[in-house]
C-alpha cells in the first residue's frame, strides 16, 4: 500500500522539480534578453557614462557581457546536471509508474466498456421484451396479470448507477467527460498563451525602454 501511494507521488514531486528548473530557465532567458540590449547599446556607441546614468538601478549592467555570460554559462550547465540528476533518480519509477497507469487505463476502459454498453437499462429492457412475447392463457387470468404487473414493475425500475442522483454512470457520462477535461484543457492552455504573450510585451517594452 505505501509502494502504490510513493509511486503515485513520485510525478507530482517530479513535476515540482522540472518547475523549480524551468523557473530558472526563465531567469536566464529574462538575462539574455538584459544582454542582448546592453550588446545593442554598445553596438550602438552608446557612452558608458550615459548608460550608467540610464541604469543606476541595475548594478548587473556594470559587469562585461563576456563576464555574465560566463555565469550564465556556469548555471545552465548547472541546471544540466540537474536534470540528469532527476533522471538518474527517478527514472525506473517512472517507468514503473507508466506502466502501472497504461494497465490500469487500459482495464478500466475496457471492464468500464463490457459493465456499460449501449445502456445502463439493457438488460432490464431485455426482461421487459421478453415478458411481452409470453402468450396470454386466456384460461388463466392470474397469470396474465401477473405478467402485466411484472412488466410494469420492470418498466418503472430501472436498474440505474447513478452518484446521488447528480447524474447517472454509463458511457454518454465517459464522453461528456472527455469533453470537458478537453474543453478545461484548452482555456488553461489559452490562459497560459495569454500570461506568456503579456510578458514577451512587458520585456519588449522593458527593452524598448531600455534602448
Amino acid at each position: 500500500m505505501y509502494s502504490n501511494t510513493l509511486m503515485r507521488l513520485r510525478p507530482i514531486q517530479v513535476l515540482l522539480f522540472v518547475y523549480l528548473l524551468r523557473t530558472r530557465l526563465i531567469l536566464i532567458n529574462e538575462e539574455l534578453k538584459t544582454i542582448h540590449a546592453a550588446a545593442i547599446r554598445k553596438s550602438n556607441g552608446i557612452s558608458q557614462t550615459q548608460s550608467k546614468r540610464r541604469h543606476r538601478n541595475r548594478p548587473s549592467e556594470e559587469l562585461s557581457i563576456n563576464c555574465r555570460l560566463i555565469t550564465l554559462k556556469h548555471i545552465y550547465s548547472a541546471l544540466n546536471e540537474s536534470f540528469e540528476l532527476i533522471n538518474e533518480a527517478v527514472g525506473w519509477s517512472m517507468v514503473a509508474f507508466t506502466m502501472q497507469t497504461f494497465v490500469e487505463f487500459t482495464c478500466n476502459c475496457y471492464w468500464g466498456y463490457v459493465c456499460l454498453y449501449e445502456d445502463d437499462c439493457l438488460w432490464s429492457r431485455l426482461v421487459e421484451a421478453i415478458l411481452h412475447r409470453i402468450p396470454i392463457d386466456k384460461e388463466n387470468q392470474g397469470q396474465n396479470d401477473m405478467i402485466r404487473e411484472f412488466a410494469l414493475q420492470v418498466h418503472h425500475e430501472e436498474f440505474l448507477i447513478s452518484a446521488k442522483g447528480y447524474f447517472n454512470i454509463n458511457l454518454r457520462l465517459m464522453g461528456s467527460l472527455l469533453a470537458s477535461s478537453s474543453t478545461f484543457l484548452i482555456i488553461l492552455i489559452q490562459f497560459e498563451e495569454s500570461y506568456q504573450n503579456i510578458q514577451s510585451i512587458l520585456s519588449n517594452r522593458t527593452t524598448e525602454m531600455i534602448n
